[in-house]
């Protein structure tokens, strides 16, 4: 759901938006889907919610900043 009104440009390059939206999450600690990984939760004292998100089953602890994951490597391909 980041994503510009759609008269925003007059030309729209989807690929190229979700590869600087994918840089704009790694640089802020974010996941793939633009949740605060565990680490970054912790850097900021929030170490609480982090837990909070494990046990919600919306974080795994172990999850990677948006670069890292899978995901965007397939895009970058």
């Amino acid at each position: 759901m980041e994503r510009p009104p759609e008269d925003h440009w007059a030309v729209r390059d989807e690929e190229y938006e979700q590869q600087l939206l994918t840089r704009y999450y790694d640089f802020k600690g974010w996941t793939f889907d633009g949740i605060p990984t565990k680490e970054t939760l912790e850097k900021l004292s929030l170490g609480y919610v982090a837990e909070d998100l494990i046990k919600r089953g919306i974080l795994t602890g172990n999850d990677v900043t948006a670069l890292k994951d899978p995901r965007a490597k397939k895009e970058n391909e």
